[in-house]
């Protein structure tokens, strides 16, 4: 027999953010630039993979592969502290001409990060620009192609702002007269 005083068993799934999109972080797209410069870059594979978790968060059907948002911002961190260390090495006296090898391995690692990026920004891209269209049938948000390219997370970060502002307006411009009517009484 159950026992009345029991806490109840329940799993408690948090689907009520599923095609939520206001439950995107939003930071202001100038804040988010600053905080690349300020950082040197390095805010760059947080705001990816903060963003990622969230999006598939939100649209459970397009999925964003995490395994290759963290590779490519460990490539992209590992770029930076070689960089890091091919600038402390030009200081010191450096018989092994550790320079040559710490630059050689930057080179390879920045240019496999600038890759991974650009595929990682086009990749949220389509998965934005399809919930946009798919589930919210909203089409004026919707990224371009020349502008993502150019500016890649910093216009990601933007897009995301107009969409939730766009939404955040939604609910009282659709809202009928008489239901406002209704309403008030």
């Amino acid at each position: 027999m159950d026992d009345p005083y029991r806490s109840p068993d329940a799993t408690v799934d948090n689907e009520s953010d599923q095609y939520n999109f206001l439950s995107m972080p939003r930071i202001h797209t100038f804040v988010a630039l600053l905080l690349f410069i300020g950082t040197m870059g390095l805010y760059m594979p947080y705001w990816a993979i903060t963003r990622a978790q969230r999006f598939n968060a939100i649209y459970p059907r397009g999925q964003i592969n995490m395994y290759f948002t963290y590779t490519v911002s460990l490539i992209y961190v590992l770029s930076s502290a070689i960089d890091v260390a091919d600038f402390a090495s030009s200081f010191t006296a450096n018989p092994l001409n550790l320079a040559t090898t710490y630059e050689l391995l930057y080179l390879i690692l920045a240019l496999s990060a600038s890759i991974g990026f650009l595929v990682w920004v086009f990749h949220f891209r389509s998965k934005m620009n399809n919930f946009l269209i798919r589930e919210l049938h909203n089409t004026f948000s919707t990224s371009g192609v020349l502008l993502t390219f150019l500016l890649g997370v910093i216009y990601l970060n933007f897009k995301i702002n107009q969409t939730l502002n766009d939404l955040q307006e939604v609910p009282a411009a659709t809202q009928s007269e008489p239901d406002r009517i209704n309403t008030s009484t």
